[in-house]
């Protein structure tokens, strides 16, 4: 009975592992390219300000960036060392080339338009 047990919790762990590394795999991909990922949380009041600012330039500039907004993923994106919420990291190639995070909305709205422009030359 007790290999058996054993058994069945290394096919579970042997499982979950291979749905994380395929998990991982597909994130990574994800951020390849111009791309723009936008952390945030449900409950965050800054981020319910931020949102509209995203989807603005996700309207304006996104058949030229891709845009990608993760919510309460946070085991997802714990890697990136952030401490607040709202979270913008810009990528070019896949390489994460600058970041920001503001609880202003008018100054997120400048901050994006201004990195977008830089960064991406559009």
């Amino acid at each position: 009975m007790m290999i058996k047990k054993l058994l069945i919790g290394t096919l579970l762990i042997s499982a979950a592992l291979a749905a994380f590394q395929a998990h991982s795999r597909s994130s990574s991909s994800t951020l390849q390219g111009d791309t723009i990922l936008y952390l945030t949380k449900s409950r965050c009041p800054y981020c319910v300000h931020t949102s509209p600012i995203i989807k603005q330039m996700k309207a304006k500039f996104g058949n030229r960036i891709k845009f990608v907004t993760l919510s309460n993923q946070e085991a997802e994106y714990s890697h990136y060392e952030f401490q607040t919420y709202p979270m913008v990291l810009y990528f070019r190639g896949g390489q994460e080339v600058h970041r920001h995070g503001s609880m202003d909305k008018r100054l997120t709205a400048q901050m994006m338009e201004k990195n977008i422009r830089n960064i991406y030359q559009v």
